[in-house]
This record gives C-alpha cells, structure tokens and sequence, in this order.
C-alpha cells in the first residue's frame, strides 16, 4: 500500500520523524509519501482526497475529519546571539514590542502568524515584520544574521543553527500540532497508520 502524508514545518522538526520511523518499523510494506505543505493547504488537500493524513497546526472541526493531537509546544524566542535580550533566562512578549521581526511569509505561514499576532496584540502592540521567509531555514538564518527577532515552536532545539540564541518565553500560548485524516478515507494504509502509530496521548514539552 501507499500513504500520502502532509506535513509543515513544526512537524518535520518535531514529532513527526520518530512517528514515521515507529510505522516504518510496524508496516515496512507500505510507502509513504510526504508532501511539505502550509496548515492551509493541507487542510483543503484532506477535504478533497489528495492526502491521507495531514499534520499540521491545529485544532480543526469539519465534518467527517479526525485528529489527534501529536505535540503541544510552547512558544520560544529567536534571538541574534549579540542581542541585548540574549542573556535573559526568560523573555516575555512584551519586551520584543519595539524590536524588528523576521516572520514566515503571510500565506504558507498563516496559521502560525494567527498565533503570533494574536500573542502580541494582548499585548498591546503589532509586531514590527521588517522581513519575511518563505520556511524555517530562512526565519533562522536572517534572525542570525541580525535581521530581527522571531517567534518558533520549541521544537526550535532540534535546529541547532550559529548565531542564535533561543529563549523560553513566559506564559507563552501552546501551538497545537495536529494530525488529521478523513473518516470516510478507506485507504487500509491510513487506517494502519493510526492504529500502529496515532493511537497514543498527545506529547508535551512544556518549559521545564
């Protein structure tokens, strides 16, 4: 058999690669087919067949869909490593008001960027996006090169990358990640796939 699988980037430097190496394990016939695609994007590739399975940035309720949740992850503080910021042991939101942001881009990155300009606004304050990047290379290299300051999921500590100083940020909001397939999908590869795999309670990594 076969399973196409979406994915984004919180998931690719999360969860997901110890997932796919359990079902590798547990169903070695079937291959898998990862697609990188935004939260969006694969929310209309589930509703209209092209994906099995998507993980991406929840929660979502459609009709005839399920998901489990697969990470809940704090939000954490990109930092160029001479930042004035840098040696804080924590960082609150509201001292990056008055910084330069690097973001994703507004349209692979929407539901990300939802949660970023939702942070800030309770804040009081928009954040200040002087530059943009289309994945999470781009957000780290340009944040590194002093660019500006980011926002990430903590699965930030799996990309270790030179000049970047990451940082817990207090009271942070969780980003959710999901995977989600349809329930009328009656591919025995899917099904495989969340009996072998999904069928576990949500993983979280909250600050220590």
């Amino acid at each position: 058999g076969r399973l196409a699988v979406g994915y984004m980037d919180f998931a690719i430097n999360g969860p997901l690669p110890d997932l796919l190496q359990q079902f590798r394990k547990a169903a070695p016939g079937i291959a898998v087919d990862l697609s990188y695609m935004p939260t969006n994007a694969q929310r209309e590739a589930l509703f209209d067949g092209r994906l099995d399975i998507g993980f991406m940035i929840g929660p979502l309720a459609a009709e005839r869909v399920t998901t489990q949740a697969v990470d809940d992850a704090a939000l954490v503080a990109l930092l160029p490593r001479a930042h004035r910021l840098a040696r804080h042991p924590t960082i609150t939101i509201d001292l990056l008001a008055r910084e330069a942001w690097v973001l994703g881009a507004a349209d692979p990155w929407q539901a990300f960027r939802t949660i970023v300009f939702d942070c800030c606004a309770k804040h009081g304050f928009a954040p200040n996006v002087v530059q943009e990047a289309t994945n999470s290379d781009g957000v780290f290299g340009l944040v590194a090169a002093g660019v500006g300051v980011s926002l990430y999921s903590d699965s930030a500590a799996n990309l270790r990358r030179k000049g970047i100083v990451v940082k817990e940020v207090a009271a942070s909001p969780r980003i959710l990640t999901i995977a989600a397939w349809r329930t009328d999908n009656a591919n025995p590869a899917r099904a495989r796939f969340v009996a072998s795999v999904l069928d576990k309670k949500v993983s979280s990594r909250a600050p220590d």
